[in-house]
């Protein structure tokens, strides 16, 4: 009988890694609170990769400014966590993103342009049960120029 308990626990730790977590979707609830949304699918490719695929919305006005932009993505995540799979653990990422953004000057106008980004990110992602949270910070570049409303450029 303990021969048969051990095997049985023996067979539950060496199969644990089979049945890791490899997917998430993670909402960016914070950036509700300053008119910025995302949604993110992230999926496991093996224990050290993930990708990633983002949708977003942002609009935002002061002081007669405004801006809304909606656009997507897609990132490739490396994790470097040595004994913790993806998707936890630190990892740096890569990623292509497109939006759509308007920018409007009050009694100015307004004026729309497409705008595409490359990016490099390093981060730390915890994964526990239904929660997630994605701690990150990085870079972008927009080779795009600057939109333009009566003559005058706004980045």
């Amino acid at each position: 009988m303990k021969k048969r308990i051990f095997l049985s626990w023996a067979f539950a730790l060496a199969t644990a890694g089979a049945f890791a977590q490899s997917q998430v979707i993670k909402v960016n609830a914070l950036g509700l609170i300053v008119g910025q949304g995302s949604v993110s699918y992230e999926r496991t490719i093996n224990a050290k990769s993930a990708f990633q695929i983002n949708a977003n919305y942002g609009s935002f006005s002061l002081l007669g400014v405004g801006y809304k932009a909606y656009g997507g993505g897609i990132d490739y995540r490396r994790y470097l966590s040595g004994k913790i799979e993806a998707p936890r653990g630190f990892y740096v990422s890569g990623g292509l993103s497109y939006s759509n953004i308007t920018v409007s000057v009050e009694g100015l106008g307004s004026s729309t342009s497409p705008a595409g980004f490359v990016k490099l990110v390093a981060g730390r992602q915890w994964v526990h049960g239904a929660f997630a949270l994605d701690i990150f910070g990085g870079i972008n570049y927009n080779p795009a120029s600057d939109i333009q409303i009566n003559g005058k450029a706004y980045s």
